[in-house]
């Protein structure tokens, strides 16, 4: 059985950085396609449907969980833990009242609420996330389109918690990209062409589309804001964590709700 860690445990439990989940999570997916392939003859179906098909992809769940109850836990214990992870993890950073609020949700519900969604984020990767930030190891990426609210600003973005959306990412990426029977069917008729056994036409089919669903650059946006400023002795200072909102195309909206944290 896994042993539950306690909160003095998991804060002195060295923390996995974000690039090292990714990579083991993707290599558990590998070996596990590797295996099945070795191990389990796969009898391609006689027939199926593109509708049958679908509704297969659907069965895994969207990262809306607004159903996941709350607990009850004491504010104060779990204020007090998120302050000593901070200390632990980034001590040569700021961080804003409301990415405290964000991480005392997240310790005590095990969920973060962004945009009326409940998303549970393991806590120690969003402080690995942040440390990788502090460490300069993190992708910056800037909002640098002149529209948005937050142009010239020195405020960025950067991922969490990739490995966990693995799923959601790769539906994302295949329905999007096989939106008709024709186009699934193309494809099998071009891996039919390389001399794959009729036997794994389809079972290679779909863990072809599966890893490159999860190595896509574009993933969901799962982000850590944080603003910059180089002339200050601790530069970089966290705001909160937040999602990609295709709505809000001038950032107008993320811009209302953390101006009150940013520095000039």
């Amino acid at each position: 059985m896994k042993k539950i860690l306690t909160d003095n445990e998991r804060l002195n439990k060295p923390i996995e950085k974000p690039e090292e989940a990714w990579n083991r999570t993707m290599g558990f997916m590998i070996k596990g396609f590797e295996m099945k392939k070795e191990q389990v003859k796969i009898e391609e179906p006689k027939e199926i449907t593109y509708s049958d098909f679908m509704k297969e992809i659907d069965r895994i769940p969207d990262y809306d969980t607004t159903n996941i109850p709350p607990r009850h836990f004491d504010i104060s214990e779990k204020r007090q833990l998120v302050l000593e992870k901070l200390k632990h993890y980034i001590p040569n950073a700021k961080t804003s009242e409301l990415l405290i609020e964000q991480l005392v949700e997240l310790e005590g519900n095990g969920y973060v609420t962004i945009l009326g969604k409940k998303h549970p984020y393991n806590p120690d990767t969003i402080y690995g996330s942040m440390s990788a930030v502090v460490n300069g190891t993190a992708e910056k990426r800037p909002f640098n389109l002149p529209n948005s609210k937050l142009y010239g600003l020195n405020v960025f973005h950067s991922h969490h918690s990739e490995s966990f959306y693995i799923g959601f990412n790769w539906k994302k990426q295949f329905k999007k990209k096989y939106d008709s029977p024709e186009k699934i069917n193309n494809r099998i008729n071009e891996l039919r062409k390389q001399n794959i056994p009729e036997s794994e036409l389809f079972s290679t089919f779909v863990i072809e589309s599966t890893l490159n669903g999860v190595n896509k650059n574009k993933k969901s946006g799962q982000w850590v804001i944080y603003q910059v400023d180089t002339t200050n002795d601790t530069p970089i200072n966290f705001i909160c964590l937040y999602l990609h909102n295709p709505d809000d195309e001038n950032d107008e909206k993320l811009f209302n709700n953390i101006k009150v944290y940013l520095e000039k």
